[in-house]
């Protein structure tokens, strides 16, 4: 009797962890689409694209895993996590391959952020600067990371739960 609690309890976990996933990623990706299209960003475009298939997939993939019992579909969906990653990678990696430094210097030119900026002395203004191109390196690095770490993290779950269908 208690095996058969933990896995309807095991069985919950997945399906809220899965379904916390996959629509928050068809949602997110949904108003990202929006966004990139009201600001016409194509490199927006195909990321948040990317974003709302994998979400999609996922939704798709956890629908067939929860209602038929098929354990292949929660390898999938592993998969898809891990494809997700690196679609976040390489929108990452295109925008530190192609930022470009004046333009960023001019965005902290504007008026209002110039008006921010105004509060802090010129030091420290010189080095926000001079240190921009290194400061969104970093942001999109970080932003490989935690892709990385969540994607992954959530992989490995799938993966756990698959296994322990299979055996079951």
């Amino acid at each position: 009797m208690s095996g058969q609690k933990e896995e309807e309890k095991g069985k919950g976990y997945f399906s809220l962890v899965s379904g916390a996933s996959g629509f928050s990623l068809v949602g997110f990706g949904f108003i990202s689409l929006i966004i990139s299209l009201w600001f016409w960003s194509l490199s927006g475009l195909f990321v948040s694209l990317a974003v709302f298939i994998h979400g999609f997939l996922e939704v798709r993939f956890r629908k067939q895993a929860l209602n038929q019992g098929r354990w292949i579909q929660v390898r999938k969906m592993a998969w898809n996590q891990l494809a997700l990653a690196a679609s976040i990678s390489l929108y990452s990696l295109w925008h530190m391959l192609t930022a470009d430094p004046d333009l960023l210097r001019d965005l902290l030119n504007r008026p209002l952020v110039q008006s921010a900026l105004n509060l802090y002395p010129v030091e420290f203004r010189i080095h926000l600067f001079n240190a921009l191109p290194r400061i969104i390196t970093i942001f999109y690095l970080l932003v490989i990371l935690v892709a990385w770490l969540g994607c992954g993290s959530t992989a490995f779950y799938y993966l756990h739960h698959a296994k322990l269908k299979r055996t079951s």
